[in-house]
């Protein structure tokens, strides 16, 4: 199997009023549930504030996978059903 990228995930996520800490931890969370999902080949969790898309602390998650297949794993793991 390559372990060289070709699909990649971007998944934006707002913290909504209040909630910042909450989705800090739910990320912090998911580091952990994705170091079980051999098919994901890199995982990043990011916070930006003050942009032109975002005055208000956002984050986002990226991931990689050598192919398809790993990003239909990644959907239907344990992180997306603790969301």
């Amino acid at each position: 199997m390559s372990t060289e990228p070709t699909v990649g995930l971007f998944v934006p996520l707002p913290a909504q009023e209040g909630k910042k800490d909450d989705l800090k931890n739910f990320l912090l969370k998911g580091r952990e549930l994705i170091d079980n999902e051999p098919l994901t080949l890199q995982w990043y969790a990011l916070e930006y504030t003050g942009d032109a898309y975002a005055s208000a602390p956002t984050f986002a998650i990226f991931d990689t996978f050598a192919a398809m297949e790993g990003l239909t794993f990644h959907k239907e793991g344990e992180l997306t059903k603790s969301h």
